[in-house]
C-alpha cells in the first residue's frame, strides 16, 4: 500500500506466534504495523525490504476488548520494481526415482485436516530417497483476492502447496499410506508452523501444473525443517523457500515418529 510502484519478489525472517482464537459471534481486531528499510541489491535488482508485524488486540473472558496486544507474525517483506530469475536448489531427479516411489493415496491426510476439495492443492505425492519429496501443485479456480488486483496474493496460493506438502512429509512418519487418521489428526494438532527463512518468487511461472520438489533438512525431536522449490512446466523455478521450520508441542500419548532415515 505504501509503495505500490513495487512489487512483491519474497519474504525473509518471518515468525509465527498462537494463532488468535476465533469465537462465534466475537470479532478479533488486528493492527499491522509497516516500516521501509534502505535499498540493497539482491541478485542483481534494487530491492526494497519492509518490516512488518501482525498483532491481534486481547479478549476478556466475556468477549470484550482489552487495551493490550499479542503478537501473531513478523517478518520482512522484498520489494523491487520486477523480480529476478531463482536458481534450482538441486540437479534434476532422475526418472529412475519416480518409478521406484509411487504416488501415496492424499484423501484421508485432507479428510483428517478438514479441508475440503477445493483446498486440496498437492497430488502425486510420493517419499523420493535422500529425504526427498515431490508432488504436483494442483492450483483452485478460486484466488484469494477474486475479482480485483490480486497481484503477489495468487502467487501464496504456491506456498500454501508447499505448506500442505511440508505437512505431508511430517505426517507421512507417522502412517506412511496415510491409512491410519488418528495418528493423522494428532501429527497435525501437535507440530505447529514456527518460522520461514526466505521466500523467493520468481518471474511469471508458465502454464500448467507446478511441480514441488522438497527436501528434509533438519529432524529430530523437536524440530522439521524443510527446503523446496516449485518448478513450472518448462523447467524454470518459481518459488523457492528455504528453512521452512515447524516445531513440536508437548501432548501425551502422541504416538513416535518413523525414523525419517528409515
Amino acid at each position: 500500500q505504501a509503495l505500490p510502484w513495487l512489487t512483491v519478489t519474497g519474504f525473509c525472517d518471518l515468525r509465527f506466534f498462537d494463532a488468535p482464537e476465533l469465537p462465534p459471534g466475537i470479532t478479533r481486531e488486528c493492527r499491522v504495523t509497516a516500516e521501509a528499510e534502505p535499498w540493497l541489491m539482491q541478485e542483481k535488482v534494487m530491492t526494497r525490504m519492509c518490516r512488518c508485524d501482525l498483532a491481534v488486540r486481547g479478549l476478556t473472558p466475556n468477549g470484550r476488548h482489552t487495551a493490550q496486544y499479542s503478537p501473531v507474525s513478523e517478518g520482512m517483506v522484498w520489494l523491487a520494481a520486477h523480480r529476478s530469475s531463482v536458481r534450482p536448489l538441486w540437479e534434476e531427479v532422475p526418472e529412475a526415482a519416480f518409478a521406484a516411489s509411487p504416488a501415496v493415496d492424499t484423501g484421508p491426510f485432507y479428510s483428517a485436516a478438514g479441508l475440503g476439495c477445493e483446498w486440496r492443492l498437492v497430488e502425486d505425492f510420493c517419499a523420493l530417497p535422500d529425504d526427498l519429496f515431490s508432488g504436483a501443485v494442483r492450483l483452485p479456480h478460486t484466488c484469494i483476492a477474486p475479482g480485483g488486483d490480486s497481484g503477489y496474493s495468487g502467487d501464496m496460493l504456491v506456498v500454501e502447496g508447499v505448506l500442505q506438502a511440508a505437512w505431508l512429509a511430517i505426517t507421512s512418519e507417522y502412517s506412511k499410506d496415510f491409512s491410519d487418521t488418528a495418528a493423522l489428526a494428532a501429527a497435525m494438532q501437535e507440530w505447529v508452523l514456527h518460522a520461514v527463512g526466505f521466500i523467493r518468487i520468481g518471474p511469471a511461472r508458465a502454464d500448467g501444473p507446478l511441480r514441488i520438489l522438497m527436501q528434509r533438512s533438519w529432524a529430530n525431536a523437536r524440530l522439521r525443517r524443510f527446503d523446496a522449490q516449485a518448478v513450472d512446466p518448462k523447467g524454470n523455478v518459481f518459488l523457492t523457500i528455504h528453512h521452512l521450520e515447524f516445531d513440536r508441542r508437548d501432548q501425551a500419548g502422541f504416538p513416535p515418529a518413523v525414523n525419517p532415515s528409515a
